[in-house]
């Protein structure tokens, strides 16, 4: 698996060729397909030597991997921060693109290809907190007008479980409060699996209405997680009413997803929102009028990031 600072080699998959190509850009500004083939080959002569394919056999992986970013420029909705010239293959900088939406793809793209484990602070910034941020902001903007969210996992500012359900169960109007059904103690949970909460509320403020949960996760290592959030059986064990509508489920990830993947993983995860479908409903006029306050953190976490670790790859 394809991690920074090193570089993919010969048989990573083509997202994850697509993923390098990407960070060579913003490391150089412009890339050409050959420059990444040569970063490739190098890497395979070194850690592969005399076991891998010919060079006649990487370079219609190479070409896959600008298709797969054709695709991206294609589904990020105009919030895709490269372009590809038709001669060579060279992925440029793409000036037309908004600052704050170049910050916000790059912060996706190295939550991906970072360490999340060892590496998610960068400049005493928590980047797996920051996503959980925003996360709920693509959620709330997704859910549309009028909708509300509430952040519930370790990105909250409350640590008491209980207090959190409480909260929670009072702005939505559902569930009426806090009641623990099996023998653990609410503390120990932390989040139980739900990072955000998102709802279109009535003015009625009765219960029944469209709840979405959502858990959130970095990195590479997040399919072992795909069915850990159940919204039903999370409101029967911590609410005190049953909410009479099922809150559908969210998962939010960092990574971009080949298509071949998508139907399995969103029938396991319930939406899926990767890389592109984030960019997709990144509310660009409104980031450009009034930036939220998480944004200038990713800006901190993405510059330490280039100056620090970008500058150990190869």
């Amino acid at each position: 698996m394809y991690k920074i600072p090193d570089v993919p080699s010969s048989k990573a998959d083509i997202h994850e060729i697509a993923d390098f190509t990407e960070i060579e850009c913003i490391k150089k500004k412009t890339v050409s397909a050959r420059e990444v083939f040569s970063s490739i080959d190098k890497y395979d002569d070194h850690y592969y030597a005399g076991g891998v394919p010919e060079d006649e056999a990487l370079e219609p992986r190479l070409a896959d991997a600008i298709n797969e970013i054709d695709r991206r420029c294609l589904f990020c909705g105009g919030r895709y921060p490269f372009t590809v010239g038709s001669v060579g293959h060279v992925v440029k900088l793409n000036p037309a693109v908004d600052e704050a939406v170049r910050e916000v793809y790059a912060f996706l793209l190295f939550a991906t290809r970072l360490d999340m484990k060892n590496h998610r602070e960068q400049n005493g910034i928590d980047g797996a907190l920051l996503f959980e941020e925003l996360s709920e902001y693509i959620g709330k903007h997704y859910f549309g007008e009028r909708t509300e969210s509430f952040l519930f996992g370790t990105a909250s500012r409350e640590n008491n479980f209980q207090n959190k359900i409480i909260s929670l169960t009072k702005l939505m109007g559902e569930g009426r409060s806090f009641e623990s059904r099996i023998d653990t103690s609410p503390n120990s949970n932390k989040d139980d699996g739900l990072d955000v909460v998102v709802w279109k509320p009535f003015s009625d403020f009765y219960p029944g209405k469209l709840i979405g949960f959502g858990q959130c996760k970095t990195g590479t290592h997040w399919k072992d997680n795909l069915t850990f959030l159940r919204p039903d059986s999370f409101c029967k064990k911590w609410f005190k009413d049953q909410p009479p509508a099922d809150p559908v489920r969210l998962f939010f990830i960092s990574e971009s997803i080949l298509r071949n993947q998508w139907y399995d993983l969103s029938a396991e995860g319930g939406i899926l929102f990767d890389r592109c479908r984030i960019m997709d409903y990144l509310p660009v006029n409104e980031i450009r009028k009034d930036a939220p306050p998480f944004l200038s953190q990713i800006k901190a976490w993405n510059k330490t990031v280039v100056e620090i670790e970008l500058k150990s790859s190869p």
